[in-house]
């Protein structure tokens, strides 16, 4: 799997990418933690990348990405109008 977005390099170990609903995620290399890579944006959201490599990484914080905006939650008015 190789990513299909523009990481834009702000060090050798981080990455940042500005997804499709205009929010700026960064990537880092955590070598010393638990899972090689960390996915973080401005809001306090939080992902870990549990692969190696930077390619790697990239391609599956873009399927996160993608995955977890599938889950968006619905508002409260949007769940009413449809019952």
């Amino acid at each position: 799997m190789k990513p299909t977005k523009r990481w834009t390099p702000l060090d050798q170990q981080t990455y940042r990418i500005t997804w499709r609903d205009g929010n700026v995620w960064v990537l880092h290399a955590t070598p010393a933690g638990k899972y090689p890579w960390l996915l973080t944006n401005d809001d306090g959201a939080t992902q870990e990348i549990g692969v190696s490599g930077t390619v790697a990484a990239q391609a599956m914080a873009e399927f996160w990405l993608d995955v977890s905006s599938l889950y968006a939650p619905v508002a409260p008015t949007a769940l009413r109008a449809a019952a």
